[in-house]
């Protein structure tokens, strides 16, 4: 852990006085910017805080997508590789039908992807928020069916 923020404070702090890392390629044209760096105005200790309660969020959905599965279905190893699959087959879907800007990865690690608006990453997490909650309900349908 301590090498991580070793390598960040050095990455943000040190490394702009030294002037090592050149952020433009050799033609002269500029790296293109990627959908959080959006919020970079707000200064980097923000935009970090920021992005990684984004990826955290986005990781708790899919851990409870996981445990509600596990809850309704009988065999634990399928529950728990159905979240896996939603989020592979979601990015298969979306590049296939030219969307890409929607697909889970581009949404949560948007690294690979020319910057879009911002409001394209809330689109498969609030997708996501439906299936939770259908999954939710249909849970709490069935324990009220077998205890209540």
């Amino acid at each position: 852990m301590e090498s991580k923020n070793c390598s960040w404070n050095f990455s943000m702090y040190i490394e702009p006085g030294l002037d090592i890392v050149h952020l433009y390629p050799a033609d002269g044209n500029p790296i293109p910017y990627t959908t959080f760096e959006q919020l970079l105005f707000l200064g980097t200790l923000p935009y970090g805080i920021i992005y990684s309660l984004w990826v955290g969020l986005n990781g708790m959905m899919y851990a409870t997508m996981g445990l509600l599965l596990v809850m309704i279905l009988e065999k634990p190893f399928v529950a728990l590789s159905i979240p896996f699959m939603y989020y592979l087959l979601g990015n298969f879907i979306t590049q296939i039908l030219g969307y890409e800007q929607f697909s889970p990865t581009y949404t949560i690690f948007p690294f690979s992807i020319s910057q879009q608006p911002l409001w394209t990453v809330f689109v498969p997490f609030t997708i996501l928020c439906i299936v939770i909650i259908i999954l939710g309900f249909y849970l709490k349908e069935n324990l009220h069916k077998h205890y209540g």
